[in-house]
Formats: structure tokens, C-alpha cells, sequence
């Protein structure tokens, strides 16, 4: 059993997105730093929620047009993820 958790404000859950986005949200959450910045991977994620590589990257899309994550893309490289609600 993993020691690793994440924050999830109130504001996500307040947010017009899925459940399964909010998901995607907590999963980004376990990786993320006192700064909000995270980098999992999209497969990790995946994983994480058990959905599909695509439904992952179309939830990210969702969670930074409701301005909750913003997303540094990376070519070749891991995303920066930065939790815009981050409560650290």
C-alpha cells in the first residue's frame, strides 16, 4: 500500500466537470509538490483512474478550461502540471 494521497479543495468539486475529471484531478494531486507542479505521466494517470489514454487528455482539457490546472507541454518530455487551487 502507497503512502501517496492528494489535496482536493472544495473548488473542484464545485466545478461544472465529471466525476471521472475530478479523478483525473486527485490523481495529478498525489504528485504534486508544495508549488502545485506535478508531472505524471498521461499512462500513469490512466492507471491511476482506470480510463483510457485518451479520455485522460480530453479530462485535462476540461480541468484547464475551468481554470483549475494549468498544463506546460513539454516536447519529447513530460507535461507540467500546476494545480491552480493547490491549498499549500
Amino acid at each position: 500500500m502507497s503512502s501517496r494521497y492528494g489535496v482536493v479543495p472544495v473548488d473542484v468539486f464545485d466545478a461544472q466537470i465529471s466525476c471521472v475529471d475530478i479523478a483525473v484531478y486527485a490523481a495529478i494531486a498525489t504528485f504534486a509538490g508544495r508549488d502545485g507542479a506535478a508531472f505524471p505521466s498521461i499512462t500513469r494517470i490512466a492507471s491511476m483512474t482506470q480510463q483510457s489514454r485518451r479520455w485522460v487528455m480530453e479530462s485535462i482539457k476540461r480541468l484547464e478550461a475551468a481554470e483549475l490546472i494549468s498544463v506546460k507541454r513539454i516536447p519529447g518530455k513530460r507535461n507540467k502540471y500546476v494545480l491552480e487551487k493547490h491549498p499549500f
